[in-house]
């Protein structure tokens, strides 16, 4: 078992026809997840490293990797990424509805709560809509806080809580 911090390297040797099993782990509570494997061989005899595509696919924290006779070196490596939970609040006497739009995600929040996870430093636009018997007053909460206006454009660079309030 070896284990390394980011952007380090862990060397451990095997024999050829050695069965490795590889397991991902975050080790913090600050976003990180994991996100892939990265797996290359380097021929026997050869200077370049080859990127494996059959193995340690998808989002599989496990990684079974057999040491083969015709390779000089292995590399494996894990990428791990950080998102940040972005959660929405409705105050006020009135009624309204807060829609969070990114890229090709949108969540709306018809309730008093809601949450949604984006990837770190992903661009928000925050829209307050509020119903016909009622009016959107300001933002609570982050750059918002304070706005009349019914948008703002946040980033997910931390965990935030943005509360839209409504008469």
């Amino acid at each position: 078992k070896f284990s390394g911090s980011p952007n380090t390297d862990c060397t451990e040797v095997y024999s050829f026809g050695t069965g490795v099993d590889l397991f991902a782990k975050v080790n913090n509570t600050d976003g990180a997840f994991f996100s892939g494997w990265t797996v290359e061989f380097l021929p026997a005899g050869k200077t370049d490293y080859v990127t494996q595509t059959n193995m340690c696919l998808g989002l599989d924290p496990t990684c079974h990797i057999t040491v083969p006779f015709n390779v000089d070196d292995i590399r494996v490596r894990t990428k791990f990424d950080l998102q940040y939970i972005l959660t929405l609040r409705r105050d006020g006497g009135g009624l309204g509805t807060i829609t969070a739009n990114s890229n090709n995600l949108q969540t709306i929040c018809t309730t008093l709560i809601c949450t949604q996870t984006y990837d770190k430093n992903r661009p928000v636009k925050l829209t307050a809509n509020a119903t016909n018997t009622s009016v959107f007053k300001s933002w609570k909460g982050g750059v918002c806080d304070g706005l009349t206006s019914n948008t703002c454009d946040i980033t997910m660079s931390e965990a935030q809580t943005i509360t839209a309030v409504f008469d």
